[in-house]
């Protein structure tokens, strides 16, 4: 079965947000300034991962004013699956898990995906 490789993002105030990159069994993830700089910083990060193509990209966090971030997926060309926040509280409720993050985004993510074959 072939692994989905995810990236994650959280953003989880007006001031931060983190992103993660979920595959292969491993997880990484890293924190950024919620501005363009942030956007900037989040674009070398996935560059010096090595990880060259994703099969998703996930992005959560709880309701709040638009942030560059935000802006930031709200306008990818590419298919963004925008995770509703009350899903990832549910996910973090029923796996006993205390704060939300990317990695927490990935894998409640992978968990609505269609399986692989």
């Amino acid at each position: 079965m072939a692994s989905t490789i995810v990236l994650a993002v959280f953003i989880g105030s007006a001031a931060t947000f983190n992103a993660g990159i979920a595959g292969n069994g491993a997880f990484r993830q890293a924190s950024f300034p919620n501005s363009e700089q942030g956007i900037e910083q989040l674009g070398k990060w996935i560059e010096k991962s090595g990880v060259r193509e994703f099969d998703q990209f996930c992005v959560s966090g709880p309701p709040m004013d638009p942030t560059p971030a935000a802006r930031f997926w709200a306008t990818r060309k590419v298919p963004v699956f925008m995770v509703d926040f009350s899903q990832v509280r549910h996910y973090m409720k029923v796996h006993n898990l205390g704060t939300p993050s990317a990695a927490v985004v990935a894998r409640t993510c992978l968990s609505l995906l269609p399986k692989k074959k």
